[in-house]
């Protein structure tokens, strides 16, 4: 949000941003991840109303926060994409 409008803060992200901000920046954190939270489980819940038996599977480096966040089951592997790419790697040189 900084980026594109200079005059808002720029921050790390906090681990549990509270419900209501009382700064602009406590309101940023808070509209940033407990709107992401909503948008994911939203999500989610429509998968699970087509397909019961989903599997939900997280990556990245916020996949523990989210993990911890989201209604379970729920399975968090941040390096996820590391590892494809890895055996991707593996798989390109065994190959030479």
């Amino acid at each position: 949000m900084h980026t594109f409008t200079k005059r808002l803060p720029l921050f790390e992200p906090e681990k549990e941003p509270e419900l209501i901000g009382k700064s602009t920046r406590q309101a940023m954190q808070s509209g940033v991840m407990n709107g992401t939270l909503a948008e994911i489980e939203g999500i989610i819940e429509r998968y699970r109303h087509n397909y019961p038996a989903l599997r939900v599977v997280l990556c990245g480096g916020d996949a523990a926060f989210f993990e911890s966040n989201l209604k379970p089951p729920i399975f968090a592997v941040p390096e996820l994409v590391l590892i494809g790419l890895n055996r991707i790697l593996t798989y390109n040189v065994s190959l030479q």
